[in-house]
Order: C-alpha cells, then sequence, then structure tokens
C-alpha cells in the first residue's frame, strides 16, 4: 500500500490515489525529549507521537461504512500483527503504544473531502 511521507504530501488525494496511509508527525502530535546519563555514557530518550492514516475510499463511493468495514478490520488486525513482529527496532527504537480508529476523516483538514479509513496513532520512543 502506498505511504505518503511529510515531504510528499499532496492538498487532495483522488480515488485512483486509494488506499493510500498519510504518516504525519505534526497531526494533533508532539514530540517530547529527556536526557538521561548511564555509567560514563549519556543518552537522550526521544518519544515521538506518529499518525498514519489510512485513507481507504472516499465517501459517497459504494454503500457507505459497513461495506468496508470488513475491510478496515483487516487492515487493523494487519496492522497489528506487523507491530507484533517488528515493534522492537534495534535497541533504538520501540514502538510502546498503538490505537487505531476506524471511521470518517477528512483530509486534509479543512479541504472538505471525507474519506473512509483508519488512523494509527503510535507512540515510539527512541534512544539518541
Amino acid at each position: 500500500m502506498t505511504g505518503l511521507a511529510l515531504s510528499t504530501l499532496k492538498q487532495s488525494t483522488h480515488s485512483a490515489d486509494l488506499p493510500v496511509r498519510v504518516l504525519s508527525l505534526i497531526h494533533k502530535g508532539d514530540a517530547t525529549a529527556k536526557g538521561s546519563t548511564f555509567g560514563a555514557t549519556s543518552a537522550m530518550t526521544v518519544r515521538w507521537t506518529v499518525h498514519d492514516l489510512l485513507l481507504w475510499k472516499a465517501v459517497g463511493q459504494g454503500e457507505g461504512l459497513a461495506e468496508y468495514e470488513p475491510d478496515l478490520a483487516d487492515y487493523m488486525v494487519g496492522y497489528v500483527d506487523w507491530l507484533r513482529t517488528n515493534r522492537i527496532q534495534g535497541n533504538k527504537m520501540t514502538v510502546e503504544l498503538v490505537s487505531m480508529t476506524p471511521g470518517v476523516f477528512e483530509w486534509p483538514a479543512g479541504g472538505g473531502n471525507q474519506y473512509y479509513g483508519v488512523d494509527a496513532v503510535l507512540t515510539v520512543n527512541e534512544v539518541i
């Protein structure tokens, strides 16, 4: 499935682009950092909040959310399965928390375009 990083975000998307994932650190998110010292070395832990918004289908296509509910549920199960296997990236990065909300989402904010999809919010701790 295609994903759009911050540097490639468009102001709108079209049916031919769907499904697509929009990854963002700034959509109601934040980052916090905390320094700590371990013996003679020092490290900093950064906690990132990452929004991973799946835009599945435009509202008005098909029969409504009930039609796409099985697909969105499968997507969420697959997401959890992937996290179960990959939530720890070496000893530097760990996905600590994930929440997923299926529903109707406006993208971009204030643009008036609505999509059926899933908003996944991940909290990631990184040691730098």
